[in-house]
């Protein structure tokens, strides 16, 4: 933590100095003092050239006191906490100096106990606010908005590691359609920040940065040690505490580099690089430089001929095969989530072709399962029994439907759990936990008997109950309408029916008190 003294008395410096390095060494912590003043005058001119993220000022100095110079920080530089020290114990200067957002008041001689425990909240408050700077930087550079001010002075100060990693982590949680999410989780990623600590050197930091669709989530480690030889620990231990249910995550990894700049061209390449990457029950740990053999097609000319000439035979055994034949070739050359669905929706287009029974847009949901079921399926048995059921739905594949009633009694039962919890949080996990069956069952079953995805058919649930509501209720209150529909953030309840009506929920609230709405 970086401190600057401000006292017209050289010795009230000295001795204030010498506590703060005493208590460093005791605490086992880096207090720097980059700067002693003796004046506000002087701190002002000089807080732009050392960037203290702490300032101890005295209270009775000439031309600038210690509360006109708090006032000025918090104007000048809200982020740099003020602590006041005072011979005069009096209520007057006490309520100044809370006025201008002055974090703590000593009294004169300091007491060790007490600087200790200010020192130890201003290091805590230090960190939250170090991090999180940070952090929107990374984002201002990931996105562009930061360009050519890196050299910055202040920047340098909050990144002052000797080199980066980067690693684009696969969100094994994703579910593919997350356009309308159900109520925001913000994942809380500081239990996993605690865990990566345990493999890092004092001072050194980790981001972690999930990316908009929520499919992928990019890791920064600062680093002092760029010794290759401690990476691959490290590397373990993110694919540990980055897996869920036992599922480990594909993870693509940088090299180690030196300049913040780099981070944006990387993340694209990692992105690209993780994509064609995954696998179906396989995870991987691949450095971003390592070889990639482009896979086979999988599914040749030859096969798509055959293929035709089953289907126009009809000949449903055979083409069970043959596409049974194909998952046990992908799982045994290792084939990729990528190069799974290119060839699925090769084979669905074949079967729209020939049965000619789907439009356009019916055509353009079964590719948007296509892409939930491989995001969501995890064994290659998984995914060719879904698909099998995909198939049948669209086409009639099987000719049978015996087992429609089943299933339909299924959704049934989903549906009146949802109506009966709808303000509880239901995760695609609650429900396969709650009914005993796959993810990949679950998803079928909405888009066969809702035609929507699981989020799409839950989002729009909770809206038309939030309609209601408001309409019978119209003193009701937009946070317990939220509550009750199972939004905890209000905000993000108005953003998301705002999304779904295409109106405010003020907005739809005056339309209810219109003539003939």
């Amino acid at each position: 933590m970086r401190i600057m003294l401000v006292d017209d008395d050289p010795f009230s410096i000295e001795k204030l100095r010498a506590r703060i390095l005493q208590l460093s060494e005791q605490l086992g912590t880096v207090f720097e003092i980059v700067s002693e003043c003796y004046s506000g005058q002087s701190a002002l001119e000089q807080m732009p050239l050392t960037n203290p993220d702490t300032v101890f000022t005295d209270i009775q100095m000439s031309a600038v006191n210690g509360i006109e110079l708090a006032k000025a920080i918090q104007v000048r530089s809200p982020s740099v906490h003020v602590v006041v020290i005072s011979a005069y114990p009096m209520f007057e200067y006490a309520r100044e100096a809370m006025k201008a957002n002055v974090v703590e008041y000593l009294l004169k001689p300091v007491d060790t106990a007490a600087l200790r425990e200010v020192l130890l909240k201003l290091l805590d408050m230090n960190r939250n606010h170090s991090y999180n700077r940070s952090k929107e930087i990374l984002h201002g550079i990931l996105s562009g908005a930061l360009e050519g001010v890196l050299e910055n002075g202040a920047v340098q100060a909050i990144f002052p590691f000797k080199g980066y990693r980067m690693l684009l982590i696969q969100n094994v949680e994703a579910l593919y359609d997350v356009r309308l999410l159900m109520p925001k989780s913000d994942v809380d990623f500081e239990p996993m920040r605690r865990e990566l600590s345990e493999h890092m050197e004092k001072r050194e930091q980790c981001w972690f940065l999930p990316s908009d669709d929520r499919k992928s989530i990019l890791l920064i480690f600062g680093l002092f040690d760029l010794n290759p030889g401690r990476f691959p620990p490290l590397l373990q231990a993110t694919q540990q505490c980055c897996a869920r249910e036992g599922v480990l995550p594909t993870i693509v990894y940088s090299g180690p580099f030196e300049r913040l700049e780099e981070i944006r061209a990387l993340h694209k390449r990692l992105f690209m690089a993780l994509s064609e990457r995954i696998g179906i029950g396989k995870p991987r740990a691949v450095a971003l430089e390592a070889e990639f053999a482009e896979p086979a097609a999988q599914f040749s000319a030859t096969d798509e001929k055959r293929f035709v000439l089953l289907l126009q035979k009809r000949d449903v055994p055979g083409l069970k095969r043959s596409i049974s034949d194909l998952f046990d070739n992908w799982e045994q050359q290792d084939c990729t989530s990528m190069i799974a669905e290119i060839n699925l929706k090769r084979i669905v287009h074949l079967f729209e072709q020939q049965y000619r029974t789907s439009s356009v847009s019916q055509y353009k949901t079964l590719e948007t399962r296509i892409e939930e079921l491989v995001d969501t399926c995890r064994t290659f048995g998984e995914l060719k029994e879904a698909f099998f059921t995909m198939l049948d739905s669209a086409f009639q594949f099987a000719g049978e439907g015996s087992g429609d009633g089943d299933a339909r009694q299924l959704f049934d039962k989903i549906e009146m759990y949802i109506s009966s919890n709808i303000g509880q949080p239901l995760s695609l996990q609650t429900l396969t936990d709650h009914f005993h069956v796959s993810r990949t069952v679950i998803c079928n079953l909405f888009r066969d008997y809702s035609h929507k995805s699981y989020v799409e058919y839950l989002t729009s649930l909770r809206m038309k109950i939030a309609q209601d509501l408001m309409r019978d209720y119209p003193k009701m209150l937009n946070k317990e309408i939220a509550e009750i529909v199972g939004y905890t953030d209000q905000n993000y309840f108005s953003h998301v029916f705002k999304t779904v009506t295409e109106m405010s929920p003020t907005k739809y609230r005056e339309s209810l008190n219109r003539p003939g709405e």
